[in-house]
């Protein structure tokens, strides 16, 4: 019968944070550079109140048919990243798990050794391969010993 062995070890969660930086985009209408803090630039085309109070001569001059144009907008992003959790919460994850684990084969998992670093399971040979899917969807880190 394989012994699975899945350590106390720490675990990864992901959490989600949003992007914050410094986004620049250069307005070539009104000469000068603008600053933003966001995730990303997005741009739309709609009236620009700025060509609006722009005198018509001055749009002549500057070869500017419409009070509309392509503006920039700030969208968010998010990115995930990976925070570990403590051996200790990581073990009572491993224990509720293998309580509520369900057992297609209806084969008995039985925990075979139980310590402070890590924890064996004798896992029957049709239900190994179940059993592994299903602890590294946890994201447990685990060994197979034959």
């Amino acid at each position: 019968m394989p012994v699975v062995t899945i350590s106390y070890t720490s675990k990864s969660s992901p959490v989600k944070e949003k992007i914050d930086r410094e986004l620049n985009w250069y307005d070539t209408i009104k000469q000068e550079m603008q600053v933003f803090q966001g995730g990303e630039l997005s741009f739309q085309y709609k009236e620009d109140e700025y060509l609006v109070k722009m005198g018509e001569e001055e749009k002549i001059q500057k070869n500017i048919k419409s009070n509309y144009r392509l503006l920039p907008s700030v969208k968010d992003l998010e990115i995930t990243n990976y925070n570990k959790i403590s051996k200790i919460s990581n073990k009572g994850d491993i224990e509720r798990w293998f309580n509520s684990y369900v057992n297609y084969t209806n084969e008995e998992i039985t925990i075979n050794n139980k310590n402070d670093i890590e924890i064996d399971f004798d896992v029957p040979e049709k239900e190994v391969e179940n059993f592994l899917d299903a602890c590294e969807r946890q994201g447990f880190e685990y060994e197979r010993k034959t």
